[in-house]
């Protein structure tokens, strides 16, 4: 069986970027992580979603398929998605399935090209079938067959390996791999009913350990390695993710409470009370109170659990081939979406990523030329003059507030047969504005454009080449497609020249690609739009002497990988 992190399969950097940036806003700022869950909720989010992921991932990700490879099996919402756009663009020839570890079932789980869905328990497989999820079964939690319940004797060989004390009850407080979460108030908690005596795993967090290894009655390891014999040493387990743990932590029959959980995954692990072993209790507490004790299941219950045979996931060695990732699977899924449309403003990812489309990539015959900033009454003028006498359309990219202000020069540009494309309202930063203002900013400008010039936007460029997912799904919302570039001047300097603007431009030029230019100074350097003006006759020239033919977006063809 090969395991693949998923993560790793993202252009050189992003995966190790999620990781940091995932485990800083989960341990620093936790609360904004359920917030964007319950806003990725609808079916358009997931398109963009698995477009995006798709596109970032898609040369590695058919790298790792081997010959042998009989079928792939993603424990990962975001490798569903990527593995689902493969699979219906016909790239991917062999079986999909998810293994749904979650007892809640985001929509980001559910992918239409995956094949067949695997879950833990009914409750999660009504969630997923509800959403639209294929061929979706009831196999059971996988855990190590080391987990299983203990008998008094093996629990009392557990409690002397640790060096934990014979007598008292133990309940073992788990908080992942990090030791993430208001875990030193659990144990104020525990330690406060005096019903049993915390034994703690931090994980990772070494500073969480020497906290609680100096107060009296708690004890407290760092990583484990065999959570088994832990198990077995303990009377009930307390977590605040429903992770792995509760799945081992049920298959070792210990009752699992849920207590102060992690915003947004957690907290929807825990409202699936007695559904398919997050335990039996899944209170969840947000003050300091005393812990609900939670009862152990019945041998019916715990005889339900089922194993998937080794035969429905393999390849032609007999190994199933498994896409992963550590940590909190939503949660994880949710900072590569939140960092991925930024990282793509970088050309290098785009062109390691394969994102063809959102480059603007078109046909090979053709250049696509782009002008961003205006519509400006001082400098557009010119370029309409010029483009004119060499016989050349292109698509102008207008920022809201200058079409407020010169509104005839917006209409000019559309007479002369020019395209009409959106920048946003002005050329303020996405990454510093919320979804609301996202919003309101893109659909001002182009409900502007639209009573102005009469004319339906179809393409969107965002201020500085910089995304986010705000401004993606509103794009998508009116009806626009986001197009960045291959190759641009570096006019916008004070610095830059004809000779410089045209050499930039031409260093990476080839076929198919689209030029980013400037008609308008209202965001650059004064004057810096001089030095484009003298330029665009020998960018246009090189083009046809290439046996390419510029022009607009519109007839640019632009390939399409979603």
């Amino acid at each position: 069986m090969d395991r693949v992190d998923f993560l790793d399969l993202l252009p050189p950097g992003l995966g190790r970027l999620v990781r940091s940036g995932y485990r800083w806003q989960i341990t620093v700022i936790p609360g904004t992580w359920g917030l964007l869950l319950r806003s990725l909720r609808s079916p358009s989010d997931n398109h963009w979603i698995a477009s995006l992921v798709g596109a970032l991932a898609r040369k590695r990700l058919m790298n790792t398929c081997q010959p042998s490879t009989r079928v792939i099996v993603s424990t990962y919402p975001l490798a569903s998605q990527a593995l689902s756009q493969l699979r219906r663009d016909g790239s991917l020839a062999i079986p999909a399935i998810t293994y749904l570890t979650d007892m809640s079932v985001h929509p980001l789980w559910v992918a239409p090209g995956i094949d067949a869905h695997v879950a833990l328990h009914a409750v999660p497989a009504a969630e997923a079938s509800a959403l639209g999820a294929r061929a979706v079964e009831v196999l059971g939690p996988q855990t190590s067959p080391h987990f299983g319940p203990a008998t008094p004797e093996l629990r009392d060989e557990a409690r002397t390996q640790f060096d934990l004390p014979r007598r008292p009850r133990l309940a073992l407080v788990v908080a992942g791999s990090w030791g993430v979460g208001d875990v030193t108030s659990t144990v104020d908690d525990v330690l406060a009913t005096g019903v049993a005596t915390p034994v703690v795993v931090c994980g990772s967090n070494a500073a969480l350990q020497r906290a609680l290894q100096t107060r009296p009655g708690v004890h407290a390891f760092g990583w484990v390695d065999d959570m088994a014999d832990l198990m077995r040493a303990c009377d009930l387990v307390i977590q605040n993710a429903g992770g792995l743990t509760s799945l081992e932590a049920r298959a070792a029959g210990l009752p699992v409470i849920t207590y102060r959980a992690l915003p947004g995954h957690g907290e929807n692990q825990c409202c699936r009370p007695g559904a398919g072993g997050l335990g039996d209790v899944g209170s969840r507490t947000r003050r300091p109170g005393p812990l609900h004790r939670g009862g152990r299941q019945s041998r019916a219950e715990r005889g339900n659990r089922t194993r998937i045979p080794v035969g429905t996931a393999r390849r032609a060695d007999g190994c199933p081939r498994v896409m992963a990732s550590p940590g909190g699977a939503l949660l994880a899924a949710a900072s590569a979406l939140y960092l991925a449309p930024t990282v793509t403003a970088l050309a290098p990812v785009r062109r390691l990523s394969g994102l063809d489309s959102l480059s603007g990539v078109g046909s090979s015959s053709r250049v696509a030329l782009t002008f961003d900033d205006g519509p400006d009454i001082e400098s557009t003028p010119y370029f309409i003059r010029l483009l004119e006498e060499l016989d050349v359309r292109a698509t102008f990219f207008v920022l809201g507030r200058m079409v407020q202000r010169h509104p005839a020069v917006a209409r000019d540009l559309v007479s002369a047969g020019h395209e009409i494309g959106i920048h946003g309202w002005d050329h303020r930063p996405l990454r510093i504005r919320g979804p609301v203002a996202t919003w309101r900013d893109l659909s001002r400008a182009t409900e502007l454009v639209r009573d102005v010039c009469e004319v339906d936007p179809t393409y969107y460029r965002p201020p500085y080449g910089v995304l986010s997912w705000s401004a993606l799904h509103s794009a998508h919302r009116l009806g626009m497609t986001p197009v960045l570039w291959t190759t641009w001047g570096r006019d916008w300097r004070s610095r830059a020249d004809v000779d410089s603007v045209e050499n930039d431009v031409l260093r990476h030029l080839g076929p198919g690609g689209t030029i980013l230019l400037h008609d308008s100074d209202c965001t650059s350097a004064s004057g810096s739009w001089r030095a484009t003006l003298g330029a665009v006759p020998q960018i246009i020239s090189a083009i046809r002497h290439a046996g390419l033919e510029p022009g607009p977006l519109r007839e640019h063809d632009i390939v399409s990988r979603a």
